[in-house]
């Protein structure tokens, strides 16, 4: 069991944080996955630069494909009855798809997609109406989906409301660039073309958002392995001591009929690697399954309903029991060099 448990603490937080820092993770930040963000805000003239960044990338070659959202906020009810602010994106939602919890992406115009926090705040499900207020007039929208996204406090919605430019808040705009082209160069072509909108890669943006996050998962990751192989090695230690301090008799009566030390280390070592085979297999296992709940658990708070772990199989599979592998292996032979004194004649005597 805490063989299991060590190949449990090593893989975890190993593949929570392979789970942050890859490109996927994306889907859970409520967009699609793409190379390039822009973000258009806090400004006077949005329409102004929206429309300089468009003629900016109709005419540039190494641009696949983009698209643009416009942000802005409207009204609805919540469970206890009370009136707040949602924060709503308007865009082609199928240019960069997510992948939904429930239902499926707005398609009509009376379709509203919520996120997973937005659904349990107001109380709603896919396939409930939903009352909206926007310039003083009710709107009635149809759920039509529930996705997962932490940005905005994990609380925004998608629909194809018709902002006035004035209730506009701001403008993304969300591109990919073409195979072989070098996204960090291009960000910077393009930071100089378009000197006040923000441009970032959207690997980079994933970063500066959980920049926290990630830094305490690098360091929980660290950590967890140290403590990990120093907890292997103890119990291998001790679980050594009471083998050889039990058999004591039997280990001096092989030595005396012609096993060699380490002939009775390599027999000690395969009863260890034995159990630490298994308990690799079963810690994967745990990691990859009850690990998926846990992880899920903790980012529920903040809009991931449902997560699925990203495993870095060279990592996961080959490596990591190896480094345990390797451990074991080493204690037991730095653990049994008291085998060499063991002698006959010491257990005649007694």
């Amino acid at each position: 069991m805490i063989f299991v448990f060590s190949s449990f603490l090593i893989l975890l937080p190993m593949n929570m944080n392979n789970t942050i820092n890859n490109p996927v993770f994306l889907t859970y930040m409520g967009i699609g996955k793409s190379d390039v963000r822009i973000d258009i805000q806090y400004s006077n003239n949005l329409e102004q630069q929206k429309e300089e960044a468009i003629a900016y990338l109709e005419n540039d070659p190494d641009i696949e494909r983009y698209t643009v959202y416009q942000n802005g906020y409207v009204q609805s009810q919540n469970v206890e009855g009370e009136w707040e602010y949602v924060r709503v994106q308007n865009g082609d939602n199928g240019v960069f798809p997510l992948e939904y919890l429930e239902g499926k992406a707005p398609t009509e115009k009376n379709d509203l997609a919520l996120s997973y926090l937005n659904a349990v705040d107001l109380g709603k499900k896919v396939g409930d109406a939903i009352t909206i207020i926007y310039q003083g007039k009710e709107h009635v929208y149809n759920v039509c989906g529930i996705y997962q996204d932490i940005t905005y406090g994990g609380k925004t919605a998608k629909a194809a409301i018709d902002f006035d430019r004035k209730d506009i808040e701001g403008y993304m705009i969300y591109l990919d660039l073409r195979e072989g082209i070098d996204i960090d160069n291009h960000v910077t072509k393009m930071r100089t073309v378009l000197p006040n909108s923000k441009i970032t890669p959207c690997d980079a943006f994933v970063f500066q958002t959980l920049s926290s996050v990630i830094a305490n998962m690098n360091q929980v990751q660290g950590v967890a392995a140290v403590i990990s192989l120093m907890l292997t090695i103890l119990i291998t230690v001790m679980f050594l001591q009471l083998i050889m301090a039990r058999e004591h008799s039997a280990i001096a009566l092989k030595k005396a009929i012609g096993f060699s030390t380490r002939d009775i280390q390599i027999q000690l070592g395969i009863r260890l690697l034995v159990i630490q085979v298994l308990a690799i297999i079963a810690g994967t296992l745990l990691a990859n399954t009850l690990g998926e709940v846990i992880f899920g658990g903790m980012l529920a708070t903040v809009g991931v309903a449902k997560i699925k772990l990203l495993i870095e199989p060279l990592w996961a599979y080959l490596l990591c029991p190896a480094v345990q592998l390797g451990v074991v292996v080493m204690t037991v032979i730095i653990g049994t060099n008291t085998v060499g004194s063991y002698h006959i004649r010491d257990q005649i005597m007694e």
